[in-house]
């Protein structure tokens, strides 16, 4: 079973850029923009522009950042509209423990990490 974490953000849209070098920071990757419409497409009915991501396999963990608000103005979190970002992470567990990683130790440093960014950050929840 994948370990889902999903985080708001309080950084503001113009600081974006600045949050996603602090996520590359903290997690010592490099997160990939995509505005592929295939991609987005997937997170209907929300109308994304873009999303950042990364996949690292070594360890299973998937980083993404995106809008809370979408293009249309739609909330995807209502509850949160003061925080723009969304912070998701997943670790796969197949995917860790084949490569000799232990999912509940990449679930911790994602708590660190997290801990690191120079926003406030918020658990919102374990989606499934």
């Amino acid at each position: 079973m994948d370990l889902n974490t999903l985080y708001v953000s309080s950084c503001p849209l113009p600081d974006e850029k600045k949050l996603v070098k602090a996520i590359e920071t903290a997690f010592d990757r490099k997160l990939s923009l995509s505005k592929n419409a295939s991609l987005l497409n997937g997170y209907r009915p929300q109308v994304l522009d873009h999303i950042w991501f990364n996949l690292r396999k070594a360890d299973g963990l998937y980083i993404e950042l995106r809008h809370n608000s979408d293009i249309e103005g739609r909330l995807e979190l209502p509850n949160y509209a003061d925080h723009p970002l969304i912070l998701f992470t997943r670790v796969n567990e197949a995917l860790a423990t084949a490569n000799g990683a232990d999912p509940r130790e990449v679930e911790e440093y994602v708590v660190s990490a997290v801990s690191r960014l120079p926003y406030e950050v918020l658990l919102v929840g374990h989606p499934k």
